[in-house]
């Protein structure tokens, strides 16, 4: 269904461009209808889309909107899943990283960046 541009997506982007994000902030959804709303309001953001599927249908609808980050669950992740997207031109950052051996894995898979609870950690085992 195509969400109404007053919505959250434009609230979002007002937000962020009010303190200059646009550079910074990658804004990421599990709805892909969201992320092509957002996308068609605020096409100077990057969009990342959070998906449990990794098939080459899911990167097509990706791709088709725009999107610059694929954003897989972390059990998901391989290395050869990261190489593809990588020659895709797409960053790889993943999602549901809920202990220290996920996120040792995310890291040897070779993925941009993850979203994770206890960032301490993360930082020490990079350093």
């Amino acid at each position: 269904k195509k969400l109404d541009k007053n919505g959250v997506e434009k609230d979002t982007a007002d937000l962020l461009r009010k303190y200059a994000m646009e550079k910074k902030a990658v804004v990421t959804s599990f709805q892909i209808d969201y992320l092509q709303t957002f996308r068609a309001y605020a096409p100077e953001f990057q969009i990342g889309y959070l998906t449990k599927a990794t098939d080459d249908e899911t990167i097509a609808r990706l791709r088709s909107i725009g999107g610059e980050e694929i954003c897989p669950m972390a059990e998901t992740l391989t290395p050869d899943l990261t190489q593809k997207w990588h020659g895709l031109g797409l960053r790889v950052r993943a999602w549901g990283v809920k202990n220290e051996e996920l996120m040792r894995h995310v890291c040897a898979c070779g993925s941009d960046g993850m979203t994770v609870n206890f960032p301490d950690k993360l930082t020490a085992f990079l350093a």
